[in-house]
Parts: structure tokens; sequence; C-alpha cells
């Protein structure tokens, strides 16, 4: 866990407008946290899917479409893109690139760091089963390993963070230590 107010730092402005593929690498490592009443969340991003935009098939932009649900994608980056998938899940995305260019970057899974017996709770899991594993040292992939784990164990919904700014409380992504990808 990060010492301090380290954490609760947001990243600064330059990174957000990055291409989407490189985006999608320097998130690798950050935190992505989320304030909430029931307490502080926190995990550290391992896995991150990078769409690009008009020309990419799987992005939801594809051939340049613009609507009601992918409007955000061509806002500014940084900002959150929440979508709905199979009827049952929500999807947390970064908006990447510049104003305009519908680049986004699928957050697949965090590391949980802080906030694990909530997360438990909202992924209706046994917490203490979760405190077990915990405590001998165990991680508990169950709760934040998968786009739609993370978004329910971390509260992140449609209609309360599509199209919020990353940069800002209660929901960001904080700096955190990017991994050394090999090129």
């Amino acid at each position: 866990m990060p010492a301090g107010n380290r954490i609760m730092k947001p990243l600064p402005e330059n990174v957000w407008h990055l291409p989407a593929l490189k985006l999608a690498r320097d998130l690798l490592g950050r935190y992505l946290v989320h304030e909430t009443p029931d307490g502080l969340l926190v995990g550290r991003i391992v896995e991150t899917e990078a769409y690009m935009g008009p020309h990419d098939r799987a992005a939801h932009s594809y051939g340049g479409k613009v609507t009601p649900r992918t409007r955000v994608m061509y806002g500014p980056p940084g900002y959150a893109y929440v979508y709905f998938i199979y009827g049952m899940y929500d999807c947390l995305n970064v908006v990447a690139a510049e104003e305009g260019t519908p680049h986004a970057i699928l957050i697949r899974a965090v590391e949980p760091l802080q906030g694990m017996e909530i997360m438990a709770g909202r992924r209706h899991l046994p917490v203490e089963k979760v405190q077990r594993a915990l405590a001998q040292g165990k991680a508990f992939p169950a709760l934040t390993s998968g786009p739609g784990r993370l978004t329910q164990g971390f509260g992140i919904t449609r209609e309360n963070h599509n199209g919020h700014d990353l940069r800002k409380r209660p929901l960001y992504i904080a700096r955190g230590t990017p991994f050394l990808l090999k090129q």
C-alpha cells in the first residue's frame, strides 16, 4: 500500500492526452481510488485494454458512430466512459487522446489494496472468507479480477460515474508507480 498522501494525488494533466495504446500502458501500476460513504477503496491497475476509435472494430466508436452512449468518448480525455455489457455488468473505461478522437482504455482488473471487505460485500462474497484469505497473505481474485467484478466491487455505475472527470474526487486515478514494460 502506498504511503500517506501520495495516493491522493490524481495523475497530472499531460498524461491524459496520450494516445490509447500509450495511456493503456501508462495506467498499469497506477491506483484506482473511490472515496465512498462506506470507506476508501483502492486498487492497483494491473490489466488494461485499448480501443482505438473509428478504425477499431471492437471499439464502440467504430465507424465514427456518435450515439448517446458513446458521446463521452468524443469528449476531453481523462473522463470515465461507463457502459453496460451482456445485460449484466457495467465496465469502466478511461477516455484517451485528444477531444474528438474517441479512444478509450478499459480498466480490466485491479489488485485490491484497501477496502476489500467493502468490495466483498458489494460482490456478495462471504466477508469472513475474504478476511481469512487476506490474513493468510493470500490474494482473493474474485474481488476485482475482470471489468464487471471491478465495477461491482468499487461501486462504479453508469448512472453515477459515466462522464465523471477521473482527475477529481470521489472517483479518480492516482499517481502510483507505473510498471516498466519492455517495448
